[in-house]
């Protein structure tokens, strides 16, 4: 996947809906946890650079690179 990523046959998006099977701890603003389903899926990575983010987390997490506090 991140060599398809790399070469452009891949989007973040994609990635996002590849490897993200479940979630836990997130909330909306009235701190209700949102379940998670595809439809949720899909609003979240509709929100600019949240895509790219999970889709560098995750690549970065197969690497073991570490983040600096």
């Amino acid at each position: 996947m991140g060599e398809q990523m790399e070469n452009g046959e891949i989007t973040d998006a994609q990635v996002c809906n590849e490897i993200l099977v479940g979630w836990s701890g997130i909330v909306d603003d009235d701190n209700k946890e949102i379940k998670f389903s595809k439809g949720a899926l899909q609003q979240l990575i509709d929100v600019p650079m949240v895509a790219t983010g999970i889709a560098t987390a995750y690549f970065n997490s197969l690497a073991g690179i570490k983040r600096k506090n």
